[in-house]
């Protein structure tokens, strides 16, 4: 599941193309999704699955 996220995260998405026309701002979209792929890892990896 792990070996995912990257993938799911970084596909170029609606999201990511609002990222591109500037309305959050294309850096600060991937400083985002980067982020939340850590804090995923993170709650995988000390077992709190549960929650999210």
């Amino acid at each position: 599941m792990l070996q995912l996220l990257p993938h799911l995260i970084n596909r170029k998405d609606g999201r990511a193309r609002d990222a591109r026309r500037g309305r959050l701002g294309e850096a600060r979209y991937n400083a985002l999704a980067k982020e939340l792929g850590r804090v995923i890892r993170l709650a995988f990896q000390a077992g709190a699955t549960g929650s999210l």
